[in-house]
């Protein structure tokens, strides 16, 4: 069913990057090159995200990729192929091929060392959950200062899963250049994550999937969606 949500959503997504201004790509360069970066959090966590770049010369959004618990940062690779291709297929002077963050959410894939020790999402407490939401924004604002990249800071999207779904619109309360949400299966309060107070308040553009058969992530993204309502669409699947 997510890979159901990702291919509905990896359209939306060309939709919405055809409509912003072209950048200019350099000569001979193909969109996609990624690398991963390591981020210090405050507390010795070691945070692991895989960037890609679009190696433009005007300033490109950045598309924030969140994953599911128990998932890691590879969850997203369907999606991010689709939409270099469909870049790649539309024609790099026609559209805004952002750069792409993919993340290891604290206690899962290679973001699991603290301070010498590990930490697992099947064992972690609440107190560590709750502290993803900072550690994207940590992560994003040291990416944001590197001059080595060219991102539009006041450009960007953002795409979670489950508690990376809640975390994405959490996120909206610490990164200011938020101005579009996508929040696959969100739930009114995972492990500690409550996002509907950061719903509310966010003045971009948000839209939420689940599946009807998913009854807690289905009523939660119903309920909350209903609330909001102003700038905020729900696609509901069956399956």
């Amino acid at each position: 069913m997510i890979e159901v949500m990702l291919r509905t959503l990896a359209a939306i997504l060309l939709v919405l990057a055809l409509s912003l201004p072209a950048t200019s790509t350099q000569a001979g360069v193909k969109p996609g090159l990624t690398a991963e970066r390591v981020f210090q959090m405050d507390d010795s966590l070691k945070l692991h995200v895989w960037i890609s770049r679009p190696m433009v010369k005007d300033p490109a959004p950045l598309l924030v990729l969140l994953p599911m618990r128990g998932h890691d940062h590879r969850s997203y690779d369907s999606l991010r192929s689709t939409i270099m291709h469909r870049a790649i297929s539309f024609g790099e002077d026609k559209i805004a091929w952002p750069y792409v963050a993919a993340f290891d959410l604290r206690g899962h894939g290679r973001s699991r060392e603290k301070g010498g020790s590990e930490i697992r999402f099947n064992t972690m407490p609440e107190e560590e959950y709750v502290k993803i939401p900072q550690d994207v924004a940590d992560a994003l604002e040291e990416l944001l200062a590197d001059s080595s990249y060219n991102i539009d800071p006041d450009n960007i999207l953002v795409v979670g899963a489950s508690i990376g779904a809640n975390s994405a619109i959490m996120l909206t309360e610490h990164v200011d250049g938020i101005r579009r949400v996508a929040m696959l299966s969100p739930g009114q309060s995972y492990l500690g994550l409550e996002p509907e107070p950061a719903l509310m308040a966010f003045g971009g553009d948000v839209i939420m999937f689940a599946s009807q058969q998913d009854r807690y992530a289905y009523s939660s993204a119903k309920l909350m969606s209903e609330k909001k309502q102003e700038r905020c669409i729900f696609e509901e699947f069956f399956g």
